[in-house]
């Protein structure tokens, strides 16, 4: 490369012997640099006013006409917006803001999936939105100051500017896409029970219990015993014994469990101390004989 601009330099040399000088800007390619101002910018990091000078201009004549002016930077809209806010004089101000907060962050998704992301349009799209709740709410006038203010803020903005600014409003409004609802629980409902107990450490008031629920022939089909320590028929511990037992954690035995059709967990109770007992227990979570 330098043996390169060295035979370049040598060319003009021999080309133009004394004449005036001749500057030649050359790229790390090795290819002449297109004509024009080439401008140094520092953007500070103490937030001062940027920093322009003329690092190089190819075209020897004429007037250098100042650069434009850089555009705010995205992160000097907090403090305005905020400014803007204040000045509102809506009575519920909070509820509004979080309003207009939603449509900032709709407009910025929006402009977002728009693979073309025209900054007028985003703006426009704000606007519609945000005309349309203030003036159904009978509000535009006090919000007046703000929306112009948004209006003048973003006006030298790019279209990705537009969209970081509509964000960052949307956080300082309390608006934004709202997160779905949780789906509701699933309805289950318990058509029987089992009563998960150590058969070694049964009281007599507990076999009492057991006894008469077995011997009651409306509820008998709908009680099923199980000891924690209870074995399957290949001599493994019973899958359905263990998977109620995590399902009521920590809870102490013995415990009413509610089932499904299934046999699966609806639900738990400590056992009552009495047949009486445990059947208005049963019948109010929707265990009855049918």
């Amino acid at each position: 490369m330098r043996s390169f601009i060295f035979a370049v330099l040598a060319c003009l040399v021999v080309v133009c012997g004394h004449a005036a000088d001749t500057k030649l800007y050359v790229g790390p390619d090795g290819n002449q640099a297109m004509s024009g101002r080439y401008w140094l910018i520092v953007m500070h990091a103490d937030g001062s006013a940027p920093t322009v000078t003329l690092a190089m201009d190819t075209t020897g004549t004429g007037p250098i006409p100042p650069p434009p002016p850089p555009p705010p930077p995205v992160n000097d809209l907090a403090a305005k917006v905020t400014a803007l806010l204040a000045g509102v004089t809506d009575a519920d101000k909070a509820t509004t803001a979080g309003k207009i907060g939603e449509a900032y962050s709709l407009a910025a998704m929006l402009g977002e999936l728009d693979s073309n992301r025209n900054a007028d349009k985003i703006r426009e799209s704000a606007k519609a939105i945000i005309t349309y709740y203030l003036d159904s709410k009978g509000k535009s006038a006090a919000w007046e100051s703000f929306t112009s203010g948004m209006v003048a803020l973003t006006a030298p903005l790019n279209a990705m500017e537009v969209i970081a600014a509509y964000k960052l409003t949307a956080s300082l409004l309390g608006g934004g896409p709202n997160p779905p609802p949780p789906p509701p629980p699933p309805v289950t409902t318990a058509v029987k029970a089992a009563l998960l107990i150590e058969s070694d450490s049964q009281t007599a008031e507990q076999a009492t219990l057991i006894n008469q629920w077995r011997n009651d022939k409306s509820w008998s089909k709908l009680l099923l015993v199980l000891d924690p320590q209870q074995k399957s028929e290949t001599g493994q511990p019973d899958p359905q014994t263990q998977s109620l037992l995590q399902s009521i954690a920590s809870r102490p035995l013995p415990r009413l469990v509610l089932l499904d059709a299934a046999g699966g967990y609806v639900g738990d109770e400590a056992l009552p101390s009495t047949w009486d007992a445990a059947k208005a227990v049963l019948t109010a979570k929707g265990v009855v004989p049918r």
